[in-house]
């Protein structure tokens, strides 16, 4: 089954009732043979872009025509049932020119399994594309998250340097300063004993003298 639609131009002069049986004609040729008829579309009388030549001449013996009445049929048959309501419309009278196109519908483009012509699965093949990605992403760490790592482990290990550098100023801090105390009270005991060996002397001078 193919979507047909077709685009017949008529006789401005053509009586409304011989067209009526004309579409009643194509649409019971479309159902018979199990296609479906979609819709009867009438456009109206419009200007021809040139003058359009009828096969034969009406009573008044008018070929040449300057307007139009289009009608626009759309309906769902086989080709072989198409080439048949062509030769139904080439045998009306009324029927200066018709022309069947291939209509475009959303159902084809959505059952289109190729995926440069189908929109819809581009979109869901890029979003599974993303996806993945992401969970790759998730798994695998990029390269700069590896850096920041390696510059925070190089940060706490400097830290860590520089704390056990300072322990050790403080512990050579603590042994001068214990080792100048020392010296300090082994001074003070120094002068200790040499006052009082001077006080010694002093008392031995001030006794009388035989």
């Amino acid at each position: 089954m193919v979507f047909y639609e077709c685009v017949i131009t008529a006789k401005n002069t053509a009586p409304f009732y011989q067209l009526t049986s004309l579409m009643k004609e194509i649409s019971l040729k479309v159902v018979e043979n199990g296609g479906i008829v979609r819709s009867v579309q009438n456009h109206g009388i419009r200007d021809l872009a040139h003058r359009f030549r009828a096969r034969h001449p009406d009573r008044d013996g008018t070929r040449l025509f300057q307007k139009g009445r289009f009608i626009s049929v759309y309906y769902d048959s086989s080709p072989a049932i198409q080439e048949e309501v062509g030769e139904i419309l080439v045998m009306d009278e009324n029927v200066l020119r018709a022309t069947h196109l291939r209509a475009r519908n959303k159902l084809d483009t959505i059952n289109n399994p190729y995926q440069k012509k189908n929109p819809y699965v581009r979109r869901v093949v890029q979003m599974e594309e993303a996806k993945k990605e992401k969970e790759e992403s998730v798994l695998d760490p990029p390269d700069n998250e590896e850096s920041v790592l390696e510059t925070l482990s190089k940060a706490v290990a400097k830290a860590n340097m520089m704390d056990s550098d300072d322990g050790d100023k403080s512990s050579k801090n603590d042994s001068s300063s214990s080792s100048s105390s020392s010296e300090s009270d082994d001074g003070a005991s120094s002068s200790d004993s040499s006052g009082s060996e001077d006080e010694k002397d002093d008392d031995g001078d001030d006794e009388p003298k035989p």
